[in-house]
């Protein structure tokens, strides 16, 4: 037996876990009542050494996601068999995840709450293993001497941010955020002209215009400056403070510096969130060469994990000024490769017209709570945007139809919500308001929150205004009302295929779905007033 295996034993015999089970998929042995469904925790085996831990209400079906999943790679599996709610079980089960992560640092699969994920490797096309520890030992050295083109980006990409790539080139700090954008690439990002996009992206002007940039690394921002030029950077937490580094010695480098410990669902428990107070601070910071390095350390474990699934924030006019020598390839190019995979897609399908690939996921869907880690490139949203005021004459209805068109006044609290709208995405026009009458339930003399849908569409350009999206729109209908889970924000972004309650509620608006009124109204938050 392996000593990370006697590590895992022992610490899942301190944490409770039961005996060791053979995995036989829905069929283990998991305890208690063999009839009832239990909740609680497992901790998954592999052959080659190496672990999983997760959660679930229900512990047997979780097991045959598992088995559809990974097949024969689990050998054996041990349970806690806890009857915790859904949240709770989460709760706990991130806390577990960072302490085997501790337990066996490079042998945990986990890829959410783990710092390092075994067996997963999504910057491998870019370097290999070796290059990447050749990068991590002198990153800036490794940088340099890459010689790449910028990456080809889709002329859209760069139209829907031009507003806000224009004020960020108008801001009067634009020189010295620019040299901090470029000292952070250089040294903490690997071959950032290769992985632009694909492993990591730049917005400006979001959070209201406060953040002048942001950069983001697969599901986690690592880099942020303010429009007054301070900002804070995450890194890893063991790469920093270890020896005589103590977090009391860093703050008498850095007094200016605010050091907390954070945990991302990317990072893990091993991150620190360092936030300079001030332009100066924050300059001392990033020219720290242990700074430097610990940033590059987390970076680098992240991008293992999977890509950016920020870039329809990503504004390539940013990234041209941190390097104004350097070619970005046209977007003919990007054309022709587009065509070049349509092409080899086409040739790879069975005669039937459908892929293997796509045949897998539809039989993967049939299965009982698969657990798949992979992450979208990008989340499928809806938008739910208002009209102008009535007394305004603007931005009405029929200005919109005619048009072909939605459009807002502009708002710079709203306006990157706008600017992050894409080609091909549903938008719905709607009015929120407060009703006591023709609701078809008891309110017992409450208001009722109410959202008629007006109008339909699909987004057929971004013209980057922050202000106005074109749009395909849908035959006008008659209004229908949606109750109680609403929004009076003039841009509300409802994220589609990652939680029922917004699935239900983009169902209902574009699919002609209904709304299960009676269950929204004995939900928690308004039970007391609508419950039965």
């Amino acid at each position: 037996m392996s000593s990370s295996r006697n590590a895992v034993d022992k610490w899942a015999s301190k944490q409770g876990f039961g005996p060791v089970r053979k995995f036989e998929g829905t069929k283990t042995k998991i305890g208690g009542d063999p009839a009832a469904t239990h909740a609680g925790f497992y901790l998954l085996m592999f052959k080659g050494d190496s672990y999983y831990l997760g959660e679930s209400i229900n512990l047997r079906s979780r097991m045959g996601g598992h088995s559809s999943f990974w097949g024969n790679e689990i050998e054996e599996v041990r349970f806690i068999r806890e009857n915790l709610s859904k949240q709770q079980l989460q709760a706990v089960e991130r806390l577990l995840i960072h302490e085997l992560n501790r337990t066996v640092p490079n042998r945990c699969r986990n890829k959410t709450h783990a710092a390092v994920s075994f067996g997963t490797d999504k910057l491998e096309e870019f370097l290999d293993p070796a290059e990447q520890l050749r990068w991590l030992s002198a990153p800036a050295e490794f940088n340099m001497s890459d010689h790449s083109d910028l990456k080809a980006m889709n002329e859209a990409q760069a139209i829907k941010y031009k507003t806000a790539a224009t004020r960020y080139a108008d801001h009067s700090a634009e020189p010295a955020t620019t040299q901090l954008l470029r000292n952070y690439l250089t040294n903490c990002v690997p071959v950032p002209k290769q992985t632009e996009f694909h492993g990591w992206n730049v917005s400006t002007g979001t959070y209201g215009g406060r953040r002048l940039l942001c950069v983001c690394v697969g599901r986690m921002e690592t880099f942020v400056v303010f429009r007054d030029l301070h900002g804070f950077v995450n890194v890893r937490k063991s790469s920093i403070l270890n020896g005589a580094m103590t977090q009391r010695a860093f703050a008498r480098l850095h007094p200016d510096v605010a050091v907390t410990t954070v945990s991302y669902d990317d990072s893990g428990a091993d991150t620190l969130l360092l936030k300079a107070k001030t332009p100066k601070a924050f300059s001392r910071l990033m020219s720290d060469p242990r700074v430097l390095d610990a940033a590059a350390q987390l970076v680098l474990d992240v991008m293992r994990k999977h890509p950016s699934v920020y870039t329809r924030y990503h504004c390539p006019q940013v990234v041209e000024r941190a390097f104004p020598d350097v070619r970005r390839a046209s977007s003919d190019e990007i054309d022709r490769l587009d065509a070049i995979e349509t092409l080899q897609t086409i040739a790879t399908q069975p005669v039937g017209g459908q892929c293997a690939e796509a045949s897998t996921s539809q039989t993967r869907e049939l299965l009982p709570d698969v657990v798949t880690e992979e992450v979208p490139d990008d989340v499928d949203i809806a938008w739910f945007v208002n009209a102008g005021p009535i007394a305004s004459k603007r931005n009405t209805l029929e200005d919109f139809v005619t048009k072909g068109e939605w459009r807002m006044d502009p708002s710079a609290r709203f306006e990157g919500h706008v600017q992050a709208m894409l080609q091909g995405e549903r938008i719905a026009v709607r009015k929120r308001r407060n009703a006591t009458d023709g609701v078809p339930f008891a309110t017992r003399g409450n208001k009722v929150s109410v959202m008629d849908i007006l109008l339909t569409g699909i987004i057929t350009k971004n013209p980057g205004d922050g202000c106005s999206v074109k749009v395909r729109w849908d035959p006008q209908n008659k209004p229908r009302r949606w109750y109680l889970y609403t929004n009076q924000d003039p841009v509300w972004a409802v994220p589609h295929g990652l939680a029922p309650h917004n699935d239900e509620l983009v169902a209902f608006t574009f699919d002609g779905g209904q709304q299960n009124i009676d269950s929204w109204r004995n939900r928690p938050f308004w039970r007391d007033r609508f419950g039965d």
